[in-house]
Order: C-alpha cells, then structure tokens, then sequence
C-alpha cells in the first residue's frame, strides 16, 4: 500500500505565497509537482476573499486541464458544504488563507451555491476558447464574420478536400496546366502525392509572395547557389559526364561489390549510368540491326555478374534472378529482352533435342532387325 506523500513545511510556504491574491506570482515548476495544485488554491482563495466568481478568469492550455482545475475547485467547494466547523477551519487554512470566524465559515459554505448560479459560472477555460468568446463579443473590431463557427479538424480535412478536388479538376482541364499536373503526380507517386499537397498546402503564404512559377523558380535557383538556365536535364548530364566522375563510379562499383546484394544492386547502377553516358559509342560497335533493338538503349546493368551469360548458358531464370539479386520480374524486363541470339540458341537446342531423340530411337530398330533375322534362322 502506498503511503501518502508527506509535502515538506518550506514548500507548503512557498506554495501558500503563490496561491496569495493579494501578489502577483510566476511559478515554475516540473510536471507533476503542484502546479495546479496551487492555482486551484488561488482561485479558491479569491472566493473566499469575495471576489465574484464572474470576474474570475482562469486560462490553459489544453481542455483537460481546464477541465482538471475546475474539477477540483468544484469538488473542494461542494465538500466544504458538508464539513463541521472544526473540518472546514483546517480546509481553509490548508488553502493558505488565515483562520476563519463564524461568519467566514457561513460564507464558505455558500460558496457553491453562489459559483453554480452566477450567470456565465466560473471561467476556467483554454486560451482558444477565450479568444473565440472575445472575437464573437467584438466580430466588427477584429474584422471577421458575426456568426463565425469554429470547425473541428474533422470537417477542417473535409473542406481542404473539397477545395483540393476542384482546384485538381480545374487544373486537368487547363492545357497549360494539365502537363504540369500529369508530372507532378508521376513523380510524387500515389502514395506522396497527398502528403506533398498537404505540405504545399503549409507553404501558401511563400508561394503567395511570388507572381508565377518562373518568378519562383529564380529565387529557389538563387538560393541554391544555381546558375540560371539550369535544368534537370543539364544538372544529370553535369553529374553523369566527365572521366573524373566516371572513373569515381568506378571505384565505388568497385568497393560495393563485395558487399550485400543491396550494394551489388547499387554498384550495377554505378556502372549503368557509366554506359549510358556513351550511347553513341555503343552505336558504333552494334550492328545496324542490334541498334535497332534495345541494345542500344538499355546497357548490360550487372555484366560483371554475367547476368546474360547465365541466361545464354541455359540457367533458369529463377536461379539467376537469385545469384543476381534481383526478382524474375525485373530479369525478365530489363535483361532478356536484350540478350543477342537468343532465338538461334533456342532454334539450336530444339534441333539438338530432336537429333538426340532420333540417336536414341536408332538402336531399338536395328535390336528388333538382328532378333528378326535370329528368328529366322
């Protein structure tokens, strides 16, 4: 059973000056050490003192808070009601108010009674809902609607919603826009897309502060460090061109190598984006009809892995996709579609399979023509 916790003479002092009316006070302290505590004893405090209960204002920030204090003030007044004399005297006096006569006890007890019935009660309440009062007390003052409504953060969503599909459905069916729209839907995917309108969305009042999209995108430019002109395309090429790059692409294939087969998969990126900076070289190197194929678009990714090689040996492809790394799916794709002489060597294999079978059906005839002859005899 755990035993009540004893509170030490200095702080029951410290806590008696800050629930004082008569002085102005600033507590701070850790969660969970009186804080309510004492500004409950505060407003009890100003009751007793006579302070009517409609010109006490309490603020919070959260409504269970709120909802806390006035629990507790309400409970400590609704139980003084009941108490004896002797009983209620040591109540007050824990609340840090001097001891009571006759007539502040009478008036102790009425308390309840006078704080339930007072019109607009007792004001313990979060800073959003004072500031709401305020603003429906004076609407032409602070420049908003009469009879504004609060919404909840339910219909908040439903409304950004709503707002949201017209403003897509107007977007679609404008020609300069509908372009703009299809990328910024590929790129963010189905899942993103939605969390990339939200924080859009966050950042209206940046986007507000420029004309149009060009405006916009000279000062990201400049605040990025970006020459003007640049774009996506000359960044990549930037980045991809260049033996100084390539040769470090190299070395980082190199290194992931012998790694997992997540950085194996990283290394034959490396080495992709490598090839594909010479496509004219693979040009020249095909022939007209290999250009003409996907040779010439998509690179022998993972060649050190001797992907198509194990294709053209005769591996089945779910075992190289294992030893590889990736899924059947992506083999399938990316590799056999642009593995050279496929057909001949599938052409081939037929004609050996049946040239075995006729090698093998041989002897039985000849077996069945010597019994014949022996029979013969």
């Amino acid at each position: 059973m755990t035993r009540p916790l004893a509170i030490p003479e200095p702080l029951r002092e410290r806590q008696a000056r800050a629930s004082n009316p008569k002085s102005s006070a600033w507590v701070s302290a850790n969660a969970g050490s009186g804080k309510t505590h004492v500004l409950a004893q505060r407003v009890l405090r100003l009751l007793l003192a006579g302070a009517p209960p409609a010109k006490i204002l309490c603020l919070t920030f959260t409504k269970a808070a709120a909802a806390n204090m006035a629990d507790r003030v309400f409970n400590q007044l609704a139980e003084w009601t009941s108490l004896s004399d002797g009983a209620l005297a040591k109540k007050i006096m824990d609340c840090g108010a001097p001891a009571p006569g006759p007539q502040e006890l009478a008036f102790a007890r009425q308390l309840f009674a006078r704080t339930i019935e007072t019109p607009g009660g007792l004001k313990i309440q979060t800073l959003h809902a004072f500031s709401e009062r305020l603003l429906k007390l004076f609407p032409f003052e602070a420049n908003v609607a009469a009879h504004f409504k609060v919404i909840d953060e339910r219909e908040a969503k439903l409304l950004l919603q709503e707002a949201r599909d017209e403003a897509l459905a107007e977007l679609g069916r404008l020609s300069g826009s509908a372009a703009a729209l299809d990328l910024v839907a590929r790129e963010s995917g189905a899942f993103k897309f939605d969390e990339l309108l939200q924080e859009a969305l966050g950042r209206s009042e940046t986007f507000a502060d420029y004309r149009d999209a060009e405006t916009y995108m000279a000062a990201l430019c400049l605040a990025l460090g970006l020459r003007p002109g640049v774009t996506a395309a000359s960044t990549e090429a930037e980045m991809i061109g260049g033996d100084v790059e390539r040769m470090r692409r190299e070395a980082w294939a190199q290194g992931l190598e012998a790694g997992k087969n997540a950085d194996c998969v990283i290394a034959a990126s490396l080495r992709a984006a490598n090839d594909e900076s010479a496509p004219e070289a693979r040009a020249q190197a095909l022939t007209p009809q290999e250009a003409s194929s996907p040779l010439l678009d998509v690179p022998y990714a993972l060649r050190h892995a001797a992907v198509s090689t194990w294709l053209n040996a005769g591996v089945a492809p779910p075992q190289v996709a294992e030893w590889a790394g990736h899924s059947v799916a992506v083999l399938l794709k990316v590799y056999a579609k642009c593995i050279d002489g496929q057909d001949q060597i599938a052409k081939r294999r037929i004609e050996d399979a049946l040239a075995e079978s006729d090698d093998t059906a041989a002897p039985a005839t000849d077996d069945a023509e010597d019994s014949g002859d022996d029979d013969a005899d």
